[in-house]
């Protein structure tokens, strides 16, 4: 094949510049056009969400909910259907629980005496187990905790709280315009997570505990580690790679915290469920795929009053900060009615009787 001379080089050039040009402006036609388009669809798909259709997983209005406690709530319930219990969990046994958790426990007694305080351990949550008909349980005890919580609300009704967490006003003094539907628990926002489990309430038999147990029952039709490698719950080859050899590793010991890419196919069957690990926060994103897959769940969840649990996080995400604040400073951290600390990172001896001497002060 003859050598191009210079020019004919240059004339080839130049057609290649030319094509590319070409094809960059048809990509910036249809992108223009596309957007345009979607910009037009806009108002329509604002009045579908608002109407609560049904998009991919990923796109669920979390916020779209009612004026809850101002409107009453459903208002076909009556009002004191919850019944007036508070349960813990504290796997060890009573006698095994460390101070600040045991001055919890007495300040809930001390501010709702009008409520039975009922302290569950590990028998407690085997024998929920047994009746739940769980073919495989958690490893860790934060997974036993998670579906005791669920199962105990479902059967007795009540509230559920976990220790560690203060109280700083009476449950009859604040809870009430929140349960008209029968069930409340905090949601997440900011994390995208419609659901927090650390404080709940329900009466007994509710349609979401119903569905979330149902939920918990079919994860654990099988054992599973917890996740220790952050790309053994994502999609394809890669993701089962990972998780393979995180497996050879052998269990962890230590507490990790990873958020899987796709949270609903991290524990969704034929997705993540499939492989034999669980991610940390899998009683949320279980939680989450019933609201996209059963419409009753996701009903009596819309009649929930939504509120986020983030001025009753306020001392603990201040925690690295306890070493140099000021009483002053502490005590402007108390507006709300508890205070969940963090029980690795606890506030001085000193800091705790400012919050504890708020409880008493708040006790009937």
């Amino acid at each position: 094949m003859p050598l191009l001379s210079c020019s004919m080089r240059r004339t080839v050039l130049r057609r290649a510049r030319v094509i590319r040009r070409y094809f960059t402006m048809v990509r910036s036609f249809i992108r223009a056009r596309d957007k345009a388009v979607l910009h037009s669809l806009r108002p329509g798909i604002r009045r579908l969400r608002g109407a609560g259709a049904r998009a991919k997983p990923g796109a669920f209005p979390f916020d779209q909910v009612a004026q809850s406690a101002q409107q009453g709530g459903r208002q076909d319930h009556e009002a004191g259907m919850i019944p007036r219990r508070i349960s813990m969990f504290w796997a060890q046994g009573e006698a095994a629980a460390p101070d600040l958790v045991k001055r919890c426990w007495d300040a809930w007694a001390r501010l709702n005496p009008g409520w039975s305080l009922e302290i569950a351990d590990e028998s407690h949550a085997e024998a929920s187990f047994r009746d739940l008909g769980l073919t495989h349980v958690p490893t860790t005890l934060q997974g036993r905790g998670d579906i005791f919580r669920v199962q105990d609300l479902d059967r007795n009704g009540g509230v559920y709280v976990d220790c560690g967490t203060i109280p700083c006003a009476p449950l009859d003094a604040w809870l009430e315009p929140l349960t008209h539907a029968g069930f409340f628990a905090f949601h997440d926002p900011y994390r995208h997570r419609p659901v927090e489990n650390w404080f709940l309430v329900s009466e007994p038999g509710h349609a979401i505990t119903r569905g979330w147990l149902e939920a918990m029952r079919g994860y654990w039709d099988r054992p599973r580690r917890a996740q220790s490698a952050r790309r053994e719950l994502d999609r394809g080859g890669k993701g089962a790679l990972a998780c393979r050899l995180a497996g050879m590793r052998g269990a962890e010991t230590r507490k990790r915290v990873i958020e899987p890419k796709d949270r609903l196919w991290s524990v969704q069957p034929g997705g993540g469920a499939d492989r034999p690990v669980h991610p940390y926060f899998w009683p949320h994103y279980l939680f989450d795929l019933q609201l996209h897959r059963s419409e009753p769940f996701r009903t009596a969840w819309a009649e929930v009053p939504k509120r986020p649990s983030y001025r009753h996080l306020m001392v603990r995400h201040w925690k690295r900060d306890y070493a140099r604040m000021t009483d002053q400073e502490l005590l402007s951290l108390l507006d709300a009615p508890m205070q969940k600390l963090s029980l690795k990172r606890a506030p001085s001896e000193k800091q705790l009787d400012l919050i504890f001497g708020q409880a008493e002060r708040a006790a009937p």
